[in-house]
């Protein structure tokens, strides 16, 4: 087995498309669409690959900004804070684990709900406009990364991801 995850991608892709293609009958027309579908998306997790730990890591700060914007303007949480150093500590470890980062994203998206959900209901509006604006940035790195998968209707309106995802160390 190659160790290498593009090469066995590309093994994966080729092995589909020029054996397994083959063997699907030709009036089975979903499962026709269904091996194109996948032979496309296994194309598009291949392109993305490299570019996934900086994905990750984007979306993880859009929330920690997200969540420093909310407790600035609408009080501490304990939960929050705890859940923002947490991400803030995952974004400066270089040797954490993708999944990782995703986990403590997720733990900080739950406290942010939670701390809506108790904050003084004269913040709603407040507290509405930074998440429509905090949320910004990730849909539209979000619409990027999927943009492959044919889905997007304005697809030529859409960025590059790498350059929604750029970092000091990755122009």
């Amino acid at each position: 087995m190659v160790p290498d995850p593009d090469l066995q991608l590309q093994m994966v892709i080729k092995a589909l498309s020029e054996t397994v293609s083959t063997a699907v009958d030709p009036g089975n027309k979903v499962a026709q669409e269904q091996l194109h579908l996948s032979i496309a998306t296994l194309g598009m997790m291949r392109s993305r690959l490299p570019m996934t730990r900086r994905f990750y890591r984007a979306l993880a700060q859009d929330a920690l900004t997200l969540a420093k914007d909310l407790e600035e303007k609408t009080g501490q949480s304990g939960a929050l804070t705890q859940a923002m150093n947490d991400v803030g500590q995952a974004l400066t470890d270089p040797g954490i684990e993708n999944e990782a980062i995703e986990q403590s994203r997720a733990r900080l998206h739950e406290a942010i709900t939670d701390h809506l959900a108790q904050i003084d209901k004269s913040l709603g509006t407040v507290a509405r406009d930074i998440v429509m604006q905090g949320s910004l940035g990730s849909i539209e790195r979000q619409r990027a990364w999927f943009v492959e998968s044919g889905f997007e209707p304005n697809a030529d309106r859409i960025p590059a991801i790498s350059e929604l995802i750029q970092t000091p160390d990755h122009p």
